[in-house]
């Protein structure tokens, strides 16, 4: 493997060096620092002295400036560490055991692990450098998780001593192994309800004993949710209404159906829309599942969409249903298929639900 490499640290005059060290290691290695340095500089944005005192915004308040210095150690200490590890040829999973900080650096109010913890951060830098594979050729062409699971669980006896053992790593505080059992039965049966509470449970135990806010945060909302408490694929509040879309130039929502509109439509062929707001048109060419957004009037278009701008708001706001746009005055014309297509693209309403959860 080659060898990352470590050049001397550069800074404009006016501007202190960043704590971040700087690396050369080609477009990847570029990519990878830029993330360091915001990483390293992040601290810095979220740091506001007050006279000989230093507030920090990450759950923990700060007495002086020794303490963002051993911060900024800290980053380095990571980054540095993880880079050592993979000039060994450690994998992802190596790394996270590979890397661990030292009781200067881990017990401090801001270097203990609060605000995410040690091994997201090791994950991150190798990402960042080497990219996602960890080096087993295993993992480029993995089964479908429902099929592995399926596979694993008759192998290890059957559903129910899976279960078995699930109960009895919970009884023994072994949670993480007894959320990965639960998660193994619910990628392969995941209508049973027995193992959403059972998989809650250990997630519950795992959130109650972590330091790290955001990984708390994360397990406790998935336990909740595997009990119905809530759904986080409904979102509390619309962050866009009419009002919104209407103060917004129009392409800023029409470039958006690139990235909605279902690629299956123009497999067989290529299929262009004409979509007219107001007194704006725009080309919607479908070729190759891929969507492209222009201004102006097609020649030929297979299908014609054509709405006021209230109700283009409307229909991006999610106020106006796709299956109702017609009905409430939006002309459609041409291939009845393609005109439903858009307008369910356009429609901001609640997202697929049919996936269930991990």
């Amino acid at each position: 493997m080659p060898q990352i490499s470590q050049p001397a640290r550069t800074a404009p005059p006016s501007r202190p060096a960043p704590a971040a060290p700087t690396i050369a290691t080609g477009s990847r290695g570029e990519r990878a620092n830029a993330r360091l340095i915001a990483h390293g500089t992040a601290l810095g944005r979220r740091v506001h002295r007050v006279s000989d005192r230093i507030h920090c915004q990450l759950g923990t308040s700060l007495g002086n400036a020794t303490l963002v210095r051993g911060a900024t150690g800290n980053i380095q200490f990571i980054y540095d560490q993880t880079v050592r590890g993979i000039n060994r040829g450690l994998t992802p999973d190596e790394l996270v055991r590979f890397v661990t900080l030292p009781a200067s650096l881990s017990q401090g109010r801001l270097t203990g692990q609060f605000d995410g913890e040690l091994p997201y951060h090791v994950r991150q830098v190798y990402a960042g450098l080497v990219g996602w594979f960890g080096s087993d050729t295993a993992e480029l062409h993995p089964l479908a998780p429902s099929d592995s699971a399926a596979r694993w669980l008759e192998l290890a006896g059957g559903t129910q001593r899976v279960l078995d053992e699930a109960r009895g790593a919970i009884a023994r505080e072994d949670f993480a192994w007894a959320a990965e059992l639960a998660t193994a039965v619910r990628r392969a049966q995941p209508a049973s309800e027995g193992v959403r509470r059972l998989k809650a449970d250990a997630l519950r135990a795992l959130g109650q004993r972590t330091t790290a806010a955001n990984t708390r945060f994360w397990y406790l909302t998935h336990a909740r949710e595997l009990e119905r408490q809530l759904h986080t694929r409904r979102a509390p509040i619309r962050f866009v209404n009419a009002t919104t879309v209407q103060q917004m130039p129009l392409m800023t929502y029409v470039r958006a159906l690139r990235f909605r509109i279902d690629p299956a439509l123009s497999a067989a062929a290529a299929r262009v829309v004409a979509l007219t707001i107001g007194d704006q048109p725009f080309t919607l060419t479908l070729r190759n599942g891929v969507t492209l957004v222009a201004p102006g009037e097609p020649a030929q278009p297979d299908a014609r969409l054509a709405l006021t701008p209230a109700q283009w708001a409307a229909l991006v706001a999610g106020a106006l249903a796709a299956d109702s746009a017609v009905a409430a005055g939006v002309r459609a014309e041409g291939d009845p298929i393609l005109t439903a297509a858009v307008l369910a693209a356009a429609y901001a309403g609640n997202p697929d639900e049919s996936k269930p959860l991990p």
